[in-house]
C-alpha cells in the first residue's frame, strides 16, 4: 500500500441502484460511477474492499426513535412485528429528540399535499404502495390499497398517513419516499457503523465510505434527502472506544442532524464550514451556535459567504482545524467530504476545485489520528465521482496525473473534456472578504481558549463493538474480485429501481454541468 496506512473502503453496487424519482438532484448511481473510477485507476487492489451490510434496526435505535424506523419499515413494505423496543445509547449519552430548529426549518419546507394517485406498482406485502402524481415532478405520496372500504374509512385512512408523513417531515420534493427507502438509509448506515467499528478494532488507520454522510436526518425525522443518520450512529460506535471524537464537515450545506444530535455533550466537537445566508438550506449553522449544556463551546461553526475560492478556504480551514485538533485533542475524526463545495454544482455556491478539496482531507489526514472518511452531497454526478476518485487516491498517498480518465461503462457522462480534474471554478464573486474570514478566526480561536479541560469518560465495561476481528477476516476473500469480496458473506441482496439508467444518463443533462 503505498501510503503505508492501512485502509478499509466500503461499497457495494446495490447502493448505487436506488431511485429518489424523476428530477431528484440525489442520484445514488453516483456512487456506481465513483467506484467504477476508483476500480479503472486501480485504487481498489491497494485497500481492503468490503461489501456493505445493512445496519441492523437495533442499530439504527441507538439514535433514531422506534416510531421512525417503524414507519419507514412501513413505507418500504417491511413488517417489524411488534414496535421495536429503544435501546439505550452504549455511550451514555442522553441524546434527546430536542429540535431548536424547527421553527427555521419550517420555513424551508413547502405545505405538505398528498393527494390520491394511482400506482403501475404491483402491491407491496404491506397495507402501502408508492406513486407519484403526474405532473409533481419527484414528489413522493402514498396510495393506501382499500377494497370495498366506506368513504369516511378512506378519509380517515388517509388523514392518518398524511399526519405521519408530516410528523416524520417525509413526501416532499426534498425526501420523498421511494422504493427501498429504509433498506437505502441501512446499507448507507452499515458501511459508516462497520468503518468504525474497524477504527475501533484497531484493523484500519482510515475507513471510507461515500455512501455515507447523511448528515440532515434527525432522531424522528428526514430531512435534506437524508433518512437516517449514518454519521451519528458510527460517532455512537466510536464513542464505545474513544473519550473524544471530533467531526469535521465541508459540504457546502450546514451539518445540522450532527450538531444537533451531540449539542449537549463534550464528549463530541462538531465543526462545519458551510454556506450560511438567508434562504439557503438548512437555515442553521450560526457562529452563536456553540452548543449547550455540557456541550456549550463544543458546536464550532464556520458560517462562509458565497463564492469562496481555494485561497480563502485554505486561509480560514488549516489554522481551525489545526488550533481545534491541538486544544480538543480527539482519539478519532469522522470527515464528511459533501462535493457540493465544488464549484459548478447544482446546489452550491462556491467555488472551490478537486485539488482544494482533497487538500482539506490531507490535511486532516496528516495528524495522524484514526479516522473515518464519507461522502455527502453533490449533485453534479460526474464531479462527484472525479472527486472522492481523487480523495480516496489522496488517502493511498497516490498521485493521479490529470489526464483522460480511464475508460469505463460510463465513459461518455465526463464528456466534454474526458479529463480527471476539469475546471470547477464556477465565476461566483467570492464574498468572503480577508477581514471577514481574520474575524471569524480570531472568534473561533477565542471560543477554544474558553474550553477549561480536555474531556475525558471512565467506563468500566467496554459495549460490545459492531463486529469483532474474526468475523471481519472472515467476510474478507483476497482472491476474488474486489467488486465481489464479501457480498455473500455480508448478506448483501441487489435491489434496483427499474429506469434508472435512463433517469441519470439520458434524462438530466444538468447533471454534466461543470464536466
Amino acid at each position: 500500500m503505498s501510503s503505508g496506512l492501512r485502509v478499509s473502503y466500503f461499497h457495494s453496487e446495490s447502493v448505487g441502484g436506488f431511485y429518489y424519482g424523476r428530477g431528484h438532484p440525489m442520484k445514488p448511481p453516483r456512487l456506481s460511477l465513483t467506484h467504477a473510477l476508483v476500480k479503472a485507476y486501480g485504487l481498489d487492489r491497494q485497500m481492503e474492499v468490503y461489501s456493505l451490510r445493512r445496519a441492523t434496526v437495533e442499530e439504527a435505535l441507538l439514535f433514531h426513535t422506534p416510531e421512525y424506523v417503524s414507519f419507514l419499515a412501513e413505507l418500504d413494505g417491511i413488517d417489524l412485528g411488534s414496535p421495536p423496543r429503544t435501546l439505550p445509547p452504549a455511550t451514555g449519552l442522553v441524546l434527546a429528540p430536542r429540535d431548536p430548529y424547527s421553527a427555521r426549518l419550517a420555513r424551508c419546507f413547502p405545505p405538505l399535499g398528498l393527494p390520491m394517485a394511482s400506482t403501475s406498482r404491483s402491491p407491496r406485502p404491506s397495507s402501502l404502495s408508492h406513486g407519484r402524481q403526474a405532473g409533481h415532478g419527484h414528489q413522493g405520496c402514498l396510495t393506501p390499497q382499500v377494497s370495498q372500504q366506506s368513504a369516511e374509512d378512506l378519509a380517515a385512512a388517509k388523514k392518518a398517513l398524511e399526519e405521519s408523513m408530516r410528523r416524520h417531515n417525509l413526501g416532499h420534493d426534498d425526501v420523498p419516499v421511494f422504493d427501498g427507502v429504509l433498506d437505502f438509509s441501512l446499507l448507507s448506515s452499515g458501511g459508516s457503523i462497520d468503518g468504525a467499528a474497524r477504527l475501533n478494532a484497531g484493523v484500519c488507520d482510515v475507513a471510507i465510505n461515500w455512501s455515507g454522510g447523511l448528515h440532515h436526518a434527525k432522531k424522528q425525522a428526514a430531512s435534506g434527502f437524508c433518512y437516517m443518520n449514518d454519521i451519528v450512529l458510527a460517532i455512537l460506535e466510536l464513542l464505545k472506544f474513544n473519550p473524544r471524537v471530533l467531526y469535521i464537515d465541508i459540504d457546502v450545506h450546514h451539518g445540522d442532524g450532527v450538531e444537533e444530535a451531540f449539542y449537549e455533550t463534550d464528549r463530541v466537537m462538531t465543526v462545519s464550514f458551510h454556506m450560511y445566508g438567508e434562504g439557503f438550506f438548512p437555515g442553521t449553522g450560526a457562529r452563536e451556535d456553540i452548543g449547550e449544556g455540557e456541550g456549550k463551546q463544543h458546536a464550532i461553526n464556520v458560517p462562509l459567504r458565497a463564492g469562496i475560492d481555494d485561497r480563502s478556504y485554505a486561509y480560514i480551514f488549516k489554522p481551525v482545524i489545526a488550533a481545534i485538533i491541538e486544544s480538543y485533542q480527539p482519539t478519532a475524526i469522522v470527515l464528511q467530504c459533501g462535493a457540493d463545495s465544488l464549484g459548478c454544482d447544482r446546489l452550491g455556491c462556491f467555488n472551490l476545485t478537486i485539488g482544494q478539496h482533497a487538500d482539506c482531507l490531507a490535511f486532516v489526514k496528516s495528524f495522524g489520528i484514526p479516522l473515518l472518511v464519507l461522502g455527502g452531497g453533490g449533485y453534479t454526478v460526474p464531479n462527484v465521482a472525479r472527486l472522492w476518485t481523487v480523495e480516496t487516491a489522496t488517502v493511498l498517498d497516490v498521485e493521479l496525473t490529470n489526464d483522460v480518465i480511464p475508460y469505463t461503462e460510463h465513459f461518455d457522462l465526463f464528456g466534454p473534456s474526458f479529463k480527471l480534474i476539469p475546471d470547477t471554478h464556477a465565476g461566483i464573486a467570492n464574498l468572503n472578504t480577508r477581514t471577514y474570514l481574520d474575524k471569524m478566526k480570531s472568534d473561533i480561536l477565542q471560543q477554544l481558549k474558553t474550553i477549561p479541560f480536555v474531556p475525558a469518560v471512565q467506563m468500566s465495561t467496554i459495549p460490545p463493538a459492531a463486529y469483532r476481528a474474526g468475523e471481519w477476516n472472515a467476510a474478507l476473500t483476497d482472491d476474488a474480485d474486489p467488486d465481489d469480496r464479501s457480498a455473500h458473506a455480508a448478506g448483501v441482496s441487489v435491489l434496483r429501481a427499474p429506469g434508472v439508467e435512463g433517469e441519470l444518463f439520458a434524462a438530466d443533462s444538468d447533471n454534466l454541468a461543470g464536466s
